[in-house]
């Protein structure tokens, strides 16, 4: 995204939360045409896609279903400050440098889509 986060699949802003809990360098490998002038607060689409409850678990599954509501989101988004570098084919960015990559790659025409 233009402001250095990531949309990834569910899961992945999880597993981004526990490496930086535990110091470990989060590195996020893109090829550059998936650099996108877009911010998340306008992905609410994207962001906003649930998948079947039947993906987390089987219908077949014995429980009792009665005042369970269960989500399964499609997407996460992965804030900029959890990510320490993003690695394409053009080289390695800093999260911060993502906005000022996007004239290189995208008219500005393009950037209202």
């Amino acid at each position: 995204m233009a402001d250095g986060g990531a949309v990834a699949k569910s899961g992945h802003a999880l597993v981004a939360g526990a490496a930086k809990d535990f110091s470990v360098p989060l590195i996020g490998i893109a090829p550059t045409f998936l650099l996108t002038p877009l911010f998340a607060h306008n992905q609410s689409d994207v962001l906003g896609t649930l998948l079947s409850p039947a993906a987390g678990i089987p219908y077949h599954t014995p429980m009792e279903t009665r005042n369970v509501e269960l989500m399964m989101p499609a997407f996460d988004f992965i804030e900029p400050n959890y990510i320490d570098l993003y690695l394409t084919n053009n080289g390695c960015h800093l999260p911060s440098y993502v906005y000022r990559l996007l004239p290189e790659y995208y008219h500005p025409d393009d950037y209202i889509l």
